[in-house]
């Protein structure tokens, strides 16, 4: 799509191929990967970790009016993207047992920019939204070597296993610090937008001459006409309107409970006259 002048400061739908994708690679996994062409590339990390789950009631006291919160609690080990903080479990053998740092991918570069788009730059915020992947494979090309400790202080082909487009610290049974990367790559090589255009041959957000709090920015990875762009954003809208309705309802509720919970407890702690 040719970039036209009269443009600049109008609502547009504009429908293009990506230009000037980036080739990411993964450091230290040269020789087990090519380069990926794309508008993002991404490492999915896990790292195996205690949880705690707590199970707790609370009880009503026989004399005061008052209650007591009784807690049970429960430990297992699961995969968690997130590093779960321990030292504060309530059962002390779990207790400081999760490691406190997961060990990362480098990837170059982290993350595309000056995307083309026509003769259209997309802007940062536009390129974080697109989303479609496929996996990444690789090739197992060292022998395995477990670390010491876990977990690893980096990620090597030398401490990892390969099965399709993921790498593995362990090679049966998982322990505590042991981590699994998932690597992806964008698929998108088209993209449609409704914004308003820039001097600057880009985009933001068009604001309505009738509200200027509302703005008007959609993207959809894809050849999308305007009129399922507009109709999934009205829609989106509408079910936005009802979760806040739900949860304006939900607070008013509590605020009656907060009213009138007192009234429930005035008869244990009034005598009878």
């Amino acid at each position: 799509t040719p970039y036209q002048q009269r443009l600049v400061g109008q609502l547009v739908h504009l429908s293009c191929d990506l230009g000037n994708l980036p080739s990411f690679t993964v450091q230290g996994f040269e020789d087990a990967m090519t380069p990926y062409k794309g508008v993002f590339v991404k490492a999915h990390t896990e790292m195996y970790q205690y949880k705690q789950h707590e199970n707790c009631q609370t009880r009503k006291d026989s004399v005061g009016g008052g209650s007591t919160r009784v807690c049970d609690y429960s430990y297992e080990a699961v995969w968690s993207d997130e590093l779960i903080a321990s030292g504060s479990f309530h059962n002390s053998q779990y207790r400081n047992s999760n490691p406190t740092h997961m060990p990362k991918l480098n990837i170059s570069p982290p993350a595309a920019t000056d995307v083309t788009f026509g003769d259209y730059m997309l802007t940062a915020d536009q390129i974080s939204r697109f989303t479609s992947s496929t996996p990444l494979q690789i090739q197992d090309t060292q022998g395995f070597t477990e670390c010491v400790s876990k977990p690893c202080t980096d990620i090597t082909p030398s401490n990892t296993v390969v099965n399709g487009n993921t790498l593995y610290t362990y090679t049966n049974t998982p322990g505590i610090g042991d981590v699994r990367i998932a690597l992806v790559g964008s698929t998108a090589t088209h993209a449609s937008i409704i914004a308003e255009v820039t001097e600057s041959r880009s985009f933001k957000p068009w604001p309505s001459p009738k509200n200027e709090d509302y703005t008007i920015d959609l993207f959809a990875e894809g050849d999308a006409d305007s009129t399922a762009m507009l109709d999934q954003a009205q829609a989106e809208n509408n079910a936005l309107a009802w979760v806040l309705r739900f949860v304006g309802f939900f607070i008013m509720w509590i605020g009656l409970q907060l009213m009138c919970g007192p009234v429930t407890v005035m008869p244990d702690i009034v005598p009878c006259i």
